[in-house]
């Protein structure tokens, strides 16, 4: 079967990190370090040098596989020969070194931490909760997909009808359409399989920790909650997320001039992922606990086509449109509520996973209670690309910061009575364009939700970025 599957490309990176999609990469790292070996317990492997990273004052598994060798590996080592010139041990693991050695140290880094951890707590983690943790991930990514959706109902007919031959060919062609786009992701993200199998173990280790922390947290009332938005009123929208008020002038511009309100998103959205999709969210409810709630009272009362007025998001403006409303579905809350449980349950785990995540990348790059660093890197060419990606993560940082400072600047500008005490933009703002009302109502009286259709632009708190990723309850249960 064609993989077909572009929302799925949107969900890998969540998917691999447990519900961890919007982590950023701790700082020295080159992409945020992914946990899993297929055995479950991780094999004995040896440095390039003679020196091995230290973390918690223990050598761990370190990047590489030592070379067979009958004379103790030396790095002198023929790995192959060239018309009778040998290609030497240290000619192949050096170029390795320099390219991905750093991210697979902080890989194994983080699995070697995970362990040491879970021997704390007491937690066995088997190559059946690894397994597990691999089809879970699979489970997220493609489970609601149209291709996978349109395979179960063909997979359900064949079990009812008992046709146990033809069952059997479905599963096999959903497995093989799995794993063919997942190698697909892989080969993409420039990921190898062995780092995957790292991710996944990371993963499983956090899962285990994590099960405890979640046991008897659902009640009846989230459980009637999440039923609203599995089966009540959805909506769809498209938006576009904009980083100031020139781009929205822009924006704005081009949609007054007929630009199609999609079109306008792949082009100028900040949100890269959603902006592929034309800036389409996935359908949800007005119980949705993923959207912030005025962004669900926008969206709810538009009307199909309509576009909203501007609104003030965090350190970003959005514009919404709303393509449809989706009817309730007819279900009972008897007949879904322990499938509508399992799903809450899984989100909070994922939730649990994901601040877990967090604390272990922090703790990696802290210090013991004795006072010593938990992570040396010991090998001069790792600790120097080491040291450059913090610096370089630093820099990112307080760039970031900057941008932040000039864009509140702004933001105090458009405030009523902003203009008397800001009189001057920071250098290369210019001026905003208009939005179709005076800065006064840039602000809603208190108590108040601005309605979708008030002029102007609405200031909001702060509030986490828009995720483009879809609330876990409006999707498929498990074992649905």
């Amino acid at each position: 079967m064609t993989v077909k599957r572009a929302f799925g490309a949107m969900l890998m990176g969540t998917a691999l990190l447990g519900g961890c999609g919007e982590n950023g990469p701790p700082p020295g790292e080159e992409r945020a370090p992914m946990a899993l070996s297929s055995a479950g317990g991780g094999q004995q492997v040896a440095s390039a040098s003679s020196q091995q990273p230290v973390v918690g004052g223990a050598a761990p598994a370190t990047p590489f596989p030592a070379p067979p060798s009958s004379s103790g590996g030396s790095m002198d080592q023929a790995v192959a020969r060239v018309n009778g010139e040998a290609l030497t041990t240290e000619q192949l693991v050096k170029p390795l070194m320099e390219s991905h050695g750093l991210t697979m140290l902080m890989n194994l880094a983080q699995l070697e931490l995970v362990k040491q951890d879970a021997a704390k707590a007491h937690v066995v983690v088997s190559a059946q909760d690894v397994a597990d943790e691999r089809t879970i991930t699979l489970d997220r990514l493609f489970n609601g997909t149209e291709a996978e959706t349109k395979l179960q109902g063909q997979l359900d007919d064949a079990l009812i009808q008992k046709k146990d031959v033809e069952a059997a060919k479905i599963r096999a062609e959903m497995e093989s359409d799995r794993e063919a786009f997942l190698k697909q992701f892989l080969d993409n993200q420039h990921i190898t399989q062995r780092e995957y199998d790292i991710v996944l173990e990371i993963n499983a280790y956090l899962r285990k920790i994590a099960m405890p922390q979640v046991v008897g947290k659902i009640n009846v009332e989230a459980v009637h909650n999440a039923f609203g938005q599995l089966y009540g009123e959805r909506v769809r929208v498209r938006y576009i997320e904009l980083g100031n008020m020139q781009e929205v002038g822009v924006a704005k511009a081009r949609l007054a001039k007929g630009d199609r309100f999609q079109d306008v998103a792949k082009d100028m959205s900040l949100n890269r992922l959603s902006a592929e999709q034309g800036g389409e969210l996935p359908a949800f409810s007005a119980q949705s606990q993923v959207i912030p709630q005025v962004m669900k009272d926008v969206a709810f009362g538009l009307k199909p086509g309509e576009v909203s007025d501007v609104v003030a998001y965090g350190q970003t403006f959005i514009l919404m449109q709303q393509i449809e409303k989706l009817a309730p579905t007819a279900v009972k809350f008897e007949n879904v509520k322990e499938s509508v449980r399992r799903t809450l349950n899984e989100k909070l785990l994922q939730a649990a996973v994901k601040k877990l995540h967090e604390d272990l990348a922090n703790q990696l790059l802290g210090k013991t209670k004795a006072g010593n660093p938990i992570l040396v890197i010991e090998d001069p060419l790792l600790r120097q690309q080491f040291e450059a990606r913090q610096s370089e993560e630093k820099r990112n940082i307080d760039r970031a910061q900057e941008e932040m400072n000039k864009e509140q600047r702004l933001r105090d500008r458009l405030k009523p009575g902003g203009a008397a005490k800001n009189p001057a933009l920071p250098p290369g703002q210019g001026t905003p364009p208009a939005t179709g009302a005076a800065p006064e109502a840039a602000t809603a009286p208190a108590g108040e939700r601005p309605p979708a259709t008030q002029p102007g632009t609405v200031a909001l708190p702060e509030l986490p970025r828009l995720s483009s990723e879809p609330d876990p309850a409006t999707q498929p249960q498990p074992g649905k």
